[in-house]
């Protein structure tokens, strides 16, 4: 009868889902069989007598005699304005638009809320904000154009999409947690009296926009490395900027109209720069170009009128015939390849035939001749030589997920990069596995043929005599193994092979007669670990390990000793017998009988020496243990 009652209890709130209802001013949409969430509140001209300078959401509501509880505020939900609102502490989402219409001046959110859906608090008044330690994800525009002056964003956040923030006009430092994984396009865009941002975390990106015509911002602190650089177009009082050392790639814009920008430092980790990055920088005299980069893209420093030197480094192939347009004071090159690289175009306009005949080429010792011969370089009217001290050689990789690669102290992340090594000289790759991963195999692939060098990968490190510039290494990696030995008794010692950072269940089989005295995982007594069945739960393998069990014999119609807190745990070197009693004689046997030690206890920990790959009995006044070691 239990049954059967539950069974329609279970039908009755079945039969409610998918429904909505209302009451009084709130609509809700039932979205499981005990929780709503809030569809619309609409206070109209009809519910005049409600405070909407302060509107309350309940935390439950009850519908066909079922208790409900709210946990999320839908898409649209409010549709009048309402100065100031209550969230129950059991919401954990807030819908798109949610508060858009609202015009909010103060809000609290909940701990426990999880996201905030795109847009929901565009346009309202909100000066301040308190997010809570459980937000997770900032959707797109979710607090645009309000006057907050102050905002604290919580460790364990990790997403802030496009334009989260944009038109905080009032905002004046931004500090983001190490959790904070990237930031989208215009993020802080047009937040116009942002004075200093500070990361914590590494970003896999900060994309073209996110801080565009912030107008006040001069201070750009990183904590961490930022993978590919874009953002801070039209910031124009930033007066200098260092680009953080790890980014390999910087956008497209990403510093054009940044026309107080007097300098800018690029470290050796670059290996893209996407066109038109300087673009309209027109406060730049001197740039310096990292040795990985292959191009000069087009209109990279458009407008650049007041850049005077430039350096471009030692890989670059292809220049952009529109590079340097409007660059009208560029009197320095200074070219750090030993072989000239290739201009995109065969015509000349007038600024680059000014260039030719106003401004210096320098090239490294003994190049001239080259260079002299080189389109494009030939036309050059004063050409000097300089010593370029090492030039570096970019190495292609292609990294697989499961770790990174270390080399001349660079750290290269999953997917398909360079690294810089002295041109001519051996290098050593050094590998850095991800934990629980090892490598597998690095390949050498280039036109024609595959060599395999896994095999001459030693300690984690592979020295290389060179390479030439068209071959590309393939690192792949495996989930990392270990051996798991189990030592019992007579069944002797089995060996597994396991994945490393797991735990595992093993079952002991106890033999006629004799019972589970001790376990120990290299060691350590686990035998508290047991569970029902004589299962036994190992800890997180973190490399090769040992299991070994020991028996106790099991006696009957004997009255155990009072001191039976004896334990005889085994390891590489012999017998440890913790908690004996003083004057208490133990002696060890070989299976056949034959007597190995004989002892008197001190009253603490003894340990005997033995040898491995045997099984012993220990005997004691009151038990017999039978141990393999």
């Amino acid at each position: 009868m239990r049954t059967k009652i539950l069974f329609i209890c279970l039908l009755a709130a079945g039969s409610i889902l998918g429904a909505d209802f209302k009451q009084g001013y709130i609509s809700y949409t039932l979205t499981s069989s005990s929780t709503v969430s809030v569809e619309q509140v609409d206070i109209r001209s009809r519910y005049a007598s409600i405070d909407t300078t302060r509107f309350e959401i309940p935390e439950t509501v009850e519908f066909n005699g079922h208790q409900l509880t709210v946990t999320a505020i839908g898409k649209d939900a409010f549709q009048s304005r309402i100065d100031t609102l209550i969230l129950p502490k059991t919401i954990t989402s807030v819908g798109d638009y949610a508060f858009r219409y609202a015009y909010l001046k103060s809000i609290s959110l909940p701990d426990g809320l999880k996201t905030l859906g795109s847009r929901c608090f565009q346009y309202c008044q909100l000066e301040e904000i308190h997010l809570p330690d459980s937000l997770k994800t900032i959707g797109s525009e979710a607090f645009a154009e309000n006057p907050l002056t102050e905002i604290h964003f919580p460790e364990g956040l990790t997403s802030i999409r496009s334009g989260a923030f944009s038109s905080c006009k009032y905002l004046t430092e931004i500090d983001l947690p190490a959790s904070v994984e990237a930031l989208e396009g215009y993020v802080f865009s047009a937040c116009e009296n942002l004075e200093k941002v500070t990361t914590h975390g590494n970003l896999k990106y900060i994309k073209n926009t996110s801080f565009s015509y912030c107008t006040k911002l001069t201070t750009i602190v990183f904590g961490g490395t930022v993978d590919e650089l874009g953002g801070f177009s039209n910031c124009t009082a930033l007066e200098s900027f260092t680009v953080p050392e790890g980014t390999r790639k910087i956008y497209n814009i990403a510093f054009s109209g940044c026309s107080s920008l007097k300098e800018i430092v690029i470290p050796n980790s670059v290996r893209e720069i996407d066109m038109r990055a300087f673009s309209g920088c027109t406060s730049l005299t001197e740039v310096t170009l990292p040795p990985a980069l292959k191009s000069v893209g087009s209109q990279l420093f458009l407008d650049c009128k007041s850049l005077q030197t430039l350096t471009i480094g030692e890989n670059v192939t292809m220049i952009a015939s529109d590079a340097f347009r409007g660059c009208t004071s560029l009197r320095h090159l200074i070219v750090r390849g030993l072989t000239p690289s290739k201009y995109s175009s065969s015509s000349y306009s007038q600024e680059i035939l000014d260039l030719f005949d106003e401004a210096e080429l320098s090239v490294p010792t003994g190049s001239k001749d080259t260079y002299a011969n080189a389109d494009f370089w030939k036309n050059f009217k004063q050409v000097t030589e300089f010593d370029p001290g090492t030039l570096y050689q970019a190495v292609p990789l292609n990294i697989k997920e499961g770790g990174r690669v270390s080399c001349c102290g660079q750290v290269i992340g999953a997917g398909e990069s360079s690294l810089l090594v002295p041109e001519g000289e051996p290098f050593t790759l050094t590998f850095l596995p991800n934990d629980g991963f090892r490598v597998r195999e690095v390949e050498l692939r280039y036109t024609g043929g595959i060599d395999y060098l896994g095999k001459n990968v030693v300690d984690n490190q592979l020295t290389v005599s060179s390479v030439n510039p068209e071959e590309v290494f393939w690192v792949f990696w495996d989930v990392a193994r270990a051996n798991l030995d189990i030592v019992q008794n007579e069944m002797g010692r089995v060996r597994l092979s396991v994945d490393i950072n797991k735990t595992y269940s093993c079952r002991i089989i106890e033999e006629e007669g004799w019972q589970v005295h001790s376990i120990t995982y290299n060691g350590e007594d686990i035998t508290d670990r047991g569970g029902k069945e004589n299962y036994i739960q190992t800890p997180v393998v973190k490399g090769d390990a040992v299991i070994r069990v020991a028996l106790e014999q099991c006696i009957t119609g004997i009255t155990k000793p009072e001191h039976d807190s004896m334990r005889v745990l085994g390891n590489d070197k012999g017998l440890v017998i913790e908690n004996t009693k003083r004057g208490e004689l133990i002696n060890v046997y070989r299976l056949n009988g034959q007597l190995l030690k004989s002892i008197r206890a001190t009253g603490g920990n003894e340990h005997i020496a033995l040898p491995s790959g045997e099984v012993y009995l220990v005997k004691t006044e009151g038990k017999t243990i039978k141990i393999r070691l």
